[in-house]
């Protein structure tokens, strides 16, 4: 891989000179994403985000034409919510 192509630094490393060794940073950033994107904090941040929003005086009709009308609706997201178990329940 090309590093002037790249800009990925779990792959080619860090961009700078580290003290520590970069096993041990690259560890410590797995654990913080693994942290940032479990189920359980994830869907807490799109319930604050949605509460934030609210949309609720917003009409529920797409109007004609809407792309979103194409995509199978509550369907959609029965579907998608079954595939990943680990998921179901925060969501």
């Amino acid at each position: 891989m090309k590093v002037e192509q790249a800009g990925d630094q779990c792959t080619l490393g860090c961009n700078f000179d580290t003290k520590r060794p970069l096993r041990d940073i690259l560890a410590i950033y797995k654990a913080v994403l693994g942290h940032v994107f479990c189920p359980t904090a994830y869907a807490g941040r799109l319930l604050r985000l949605a509460v934030m929003l609210d949309r609720s005086d917003r009409r529920c009709e797409l109007p004609d034409g809407d792309m979103r009308k194409r995509l199978g609706g509550i369907d959609s997201v029965n579907r998608t919510m079954r595939a990943p178990p680990e998921v179901c329940e925060p969501f």
